[in-house]
Order: C-alpha cells, then structure tokens, then sequence
C-alpha cells in the first residue's frame, strides 16, 4: 500500500502506471495529475478519491490508506486471555508476586503494571486529537501526537496507533511506550503483563 516516490520518478511510464493504479481506486484523472506533479512537494498532503481512499505524501513515499476513516470504538480488554483487535493480537496475563522477584521486560511489545494501580476494565482504542500521557521517566506529560511525530511515524500510523487506557489515562501507547505511575515496584503485589503480537 505503499510506493517509493524515488523508484516511480525513474519509470519512463509513471504517468500512465498512476492513473492504473490509482483511476479504479476513485481518484480523478484531475488529482492523479496533481499527485504526479506534486511527488517532490512537502510531506504530509492529503488527496482522498471520489470512494473514500486516501493517499498520502510522506517522506519519500506515496502512502494509500483504504480505511475510509478512523475507527473510534473502545475495546474492553479482558483481565487475562487474548484479545484481537485492527489486526493485532493482544496476550493479557495476570501474576501474584507477594514479595518475589519480578524482572520487567525492557522490550517495547511488552507492557507491566501493577494490578493495584489500574483502573479496570482496561480500554484499548485509537489515539484521538489532544490525547497526552506521561512518559515512564518523565515528569510532565506530552502530547501522544508529538511523541508519535517524533519517531517519525506517518500521519496514517499516528490514526492507526492504539493506545491502552485505565479510566481516562493512557497507561501504554503500544508497542512503544508505557507511562509513569502504574510501574511494578517494590509494593506491587500482583502484576498486570499486556503484549503485543502480530497475527
């Protein structure tokens, strides 16, 4: 869903290889046209056809998108099991410590909270315009979207990226960072372990 701009402008028949792919996807002769003329513009244009698809101009790539529109329902998330949901599974499981040792994985598809500090049922949902959230290790919060921005996702991931939230808090933007304030410490008693997984 995705072509290289690079790549295209070295086609002899870009033109004509535009308009097949992109006429039956209900864009116009008119916007293929501009999309052509505009390949070395600023990333971050939008054209949407007659039919609802999207392409977007980002960072040396013509990206298509045929969503037609963000999702914006709000998925309860079992206390354990697995769960699907976009296209990506979610393995829920839940632990006592009482006092043991417990080491936290550090990898980013992993996410651990103390039980305790959650508000339940945990919510997993799209990320919406205004969202913020704490950072684990920082002390103020950041908006979702600049945290997305900078790690240079796309303006079609940043509308795909699902965040995990207890009560009206993101506790995990997943699959990259979890926030401050629910962490397992020295207290927790029983822990919470979401991971992400590709179907």
């Amino acid at each position: 869903d995705s072509l290289d701009i690079a790549a295209l402008k070295r086609l002899p028949s870009a033109p004509a290889l535009m308009h097949e792919l992109l006429l039956p996807l209900g864009f116009t002769a008119e916007q293929v046209r501009e999309i052509i003329e505009g390949l070395d513009g600023e990333p971050g244009h939008v054209w949407t056809s007659r039919t609802g698809v999207r392409l977007l101009r980002d960072r040396g790539r013509l990206q298509i998108d045929k969503s037609r529109g963000c999702d914006t329902e709000l998925h309860y998330l079992p206390l354990s099991g697995v769960f699907e949901v976009e296209g990506v599974r979610i393995v829920i499981e839940r632990q006592a410590i009482n006092g043991a040792s417990f080491n936290v994985p550090r990898d980013s598809s992993t996410a651990c909270f103390d039980l305790e500090k959650l508000t339940l049922p945990l919510v997993v949902r799209r990320v919406r315009e205004g969202d913020r959230f704490q950072p684990f290790g920082m002390d103020g919060t950041k908006l979702v979207s600049d945290f997305l921005t900078d790690r240079k996702m796309s303006l079609f991931d940043k509308e795909r990226q699902l965040v995990v939230c207890s009560g009206e808090r993101i506790v995990w933007v997943v699959g990259l960072r979890v926030a401050g304030g629910f962490e397992v410490d020295a207290s927790t008693r029983h822990i919470m372990t979401i991971r992400k997984e590709r179907r």
